[in-house]
């Protein structure tokens, strides 16, 4: 249950809870600035203040005032990190995604097999992954969605399949029940409505079909550690946080089967920005996510910290699979 969203003003509208429709909110965090300014585009919005708050009645953690959908364009322009286009990468990290994306083709392999499987990377950036799927030797159809039309050409450019679409217009290029699998990764928590966008990409699903993501997880280590350098609050992109539990409710609130939540080792990305924003900050710069050549050594050196999360706690990241009923079990 998702409230309708009421404009304050030109920039800003308020919502209730994105889960249960409650308007019983605390605050979850102080109140903080869009730290991750990506070009002169953003620089209008520098001066403006978010704040999370925790729903009374079922514990999700979101931004009641956040900004206008219209003007959010601003936020994710061209410059916006998760756009770059695979050459644009570094090799350190190029090898470092192979890594891991190696580990998704394998975890694809024993929950989906078959050949002839449709896949649909939703907020598909620049085709990063979906070109490390190709390289990796994955034989399915591949396809990509994004917002933002440069990225969309990128994806065109790698010569893959890729179109200029949100939820509410997905159908207008992707068949329904016809895809295996779609890839969510850090994207269900941008979604201004998450369990209205998890049932209509279901509805893209075949029967059995699952939903393969990963989302920050507010419960971690990291987050406590850092407070307000965390890297993952992200405002004002980050319209909800998740737990584990509030994760799980969405899934189900949306109609669908909850196959796992867990812990993921590629959150040694989380910390290796959250050093940085924290290092940044601290000097008055700005901070621009995964972007400094320290980035992959800083990653590399937070895997250790990562391993120890997965044993004794929960990860800054969360993986999850959701499936839609009517499938054989797998």
């Amino acid at each position: 249950m998702s409230s309708a969203a009421r404009k304050i003003d030109q920039y800003f509208e308020e919502v209730d809870c994105l889960l249960c429709g409650s308007d019983a909110s605390v605050p979850a965090t102080p109140v903080m600035p869009d730290t991750d300014i990506y070009g002169e585009a953003e620089q209008p919005y520098r001066d403006m203040r978010f704040q999370y708050v925790s729903c009374t009645q079922c514990g999700t953690v979101y931004l009641r005032r956040r900004i206008c959908q219209q003007e959010l364009d601003y936020f994710y322009n061209n410059e916006y990190h998760c756009y770059q286009s695979y050459d644009e990468r570094g090799f350190i990290f190029k090898h470092l995604a192979l890594a891991v994306t190696r580990g998704k083709i394998r975890t694809l392999a024993q929950l989906f097999p078959g050949d002839n499987r449709v896949l649909l990377d939703y907020g598909c950036g620049a085709g990063i992954w979906l070109e490390l799927l190709r390289r990796g030797g994955v034989d399915w159809r591949l396809i990509g969605t994004e917002v933002n039309p440069r990225s969309i050409e990128a994806v065109h450019e790698l010569g893959l399949e890729g179109y200029l679409c949100d939820e509410d217009t997905l159908q207008q290029h992707v068949a329904a029940n016809s895809v295996g699998v779609i890839h969510l990764f850090h994207v269900i928590e941008h979604l201004p409505d998450p369990v209205g966008a998890l049932r209509k990409l279901a509805e893209v699903l075949e029967p059995g079909g699952a939903i393969y993501g990963q989302t920050p997880n507010i419960d971690a280590w990291d987050c406590k550690l850092f407070g307000q350098y965390w890297s993952q609050w992200h405002v004002p992109r980050h319209l909800v946080l998740y737990t584990p539990d509030t994760l799980r409710r969405h899934a189900e609130a949306a109609g669908l089967e909850v196959h796992s939540i867990s812990n993921s080792l590629s959150s040694a990305t989380g910390w290796a920005n959250s050093l940085e924003k924290w290092w940044a900050l601290r000097r008055g710069n700005n901070f621009m996510p995964s972007s400094s050549r320290l980035y992959p050594y800083l990653t590399l050196a937070a895997i250790p910290l990562t391993l120890v999360q997965q044993v004794f706690s929960s990860t800054g990241n969360i993986d999850f699979v959701f499936t839609k009923p009517g499938g054989a079990a797998r």
